[in-house]
């Protein structure tokens, strides 16, 4: 059985299966953005891998194990996450071309592949948005086997955290062979610009900011989901402060201080005067005094999260 890190270690010296997406998006607008750039460079040993675990992708890591034991009961011959490269296709490009599909069995000579997804979404959205990985499997499949079947395994998580693993959550879908030509023909486009690229003499610059495309598509997906909980934020904090706006206006009109109710209470804080020490113009003034009162402290590191989406 094939681990996680060392499919993570793959990664580097070429392109897997969850590459397929932005190869495809390469093949579809002839060029690669910066976010390409930074997984070719990876793979071309000019930056460094960056490794990322979330809920999410432990969440499915653990379903992938339970649907692992489940089909083993049944196929004794089944293998998780096996390493197949492409001879032909890595030969064609320069680089390695390869998948970790994440079951394999063979059946009278016919190998099966079966690529697990967990996801709230329905099948049919999940086959939309997994396409292109699915279609780069169908390549390596129809290289290594005459006889070669794919399947989707799609788990719905939507009850996961309240009934746990449950296998009449699991849908097995065969998925056509010749239904996305398209998607193929795109696929094989950007391995081609991307092959070009590497060979006209690749040219990256390392920098310190990471585009979100980077990151693995369940990250992305979090960042998204993030997205949508900030906005809503927004417009309770914009409901509340117009709320507070209103009432304090009600209030310091009719002279109430306070107003008390089941959910919370509402105070008035009177004008006030404060003073406070300019530091700033001190620092000017007397540059040698202000050294003498001066300390150092560490704060630990933190994040700051910029919400630009509606500005």
């Amino acid at each position: 059985m094939t681990t996680k890190e060392q499919i993570i270690e793959k990664r580097s010296s070429g392109l897997g299966s969850s590459d397929a997406k932005m190869v495809a998006k390469i093949g579809k607008n002839g060029f690669l953005t910066d976010a390409d750039r930074f997984r070719i460079a990876v793979m071309l040993d000019l930056e460094d891998r960056k490794m990322f675990s979330t809920k999410a992708t432990r969440l499915g890591n653990e379903l992938e194990e339970r649907i692992f034991e489940a089909l083993h009961c049944r196929f004794k011959n089944i293998k998780s996450n096996p390493y197949y490269k492409s001879e032909v296709l890595s030969e064609k490009y320069g680089f390695d071309i390869f998948n970790h599909i994440d079951f394999e069995i063979e059946i009278d000579n016919e190998i099966v592949w079966i690529e697990n997804k967990a996801t709230i979404e329905n099948i049919t959205q999940t086959v939309e948005k997994y396409k292109y990985q699915l279609v780069w499997h169908h390549l390596l499949l129809d290289e290594k086997s005459e006889k070669g079947t794919l399947y989707l395994s799609h788990y719905d998580t939507s009850e996961f955290e309240n009934t746990g693993f449950n296998a009449e959550n699991l849908t097995l879908f065969i998925f056509p062979k010749h239904a996305y030509i398209a998607e193929k023909e795109q696929l094989l486009k950007g391995l081609e610009i991307i092959s070009n690229e590497i060979k006209n003499g690749f040219q990256y610059e390392k920098k310190e900011e990471l585009e979100a495309d980077c990151l693995p598509e369940k990250v992305q997906n979090e960042i998204i989901q993030l997205s949508n909980v900030l906005k809503q934020i927004e417009e309770h904090e914009k409901t509340v402060e117009n709320f507070k706006n209103k009432m304090l206006e009600l209030m310091l009109k009719n002279g109430i201080k306070s107003i008390k109710n089941p959910f919370f209470n509402l105070t008035v804080v009177p004008k006030t005067v404060s003073t406070s020490f300019d530091s700033t113009r001190f620092k000017k003034e007397h540059p040698e005094l202000s050294k003498q009162y001066q300390k150092q402290t560490t704060k630990k590191s933190y994040l700051i999260i910029k919400n630009h989406i509606n500005n």
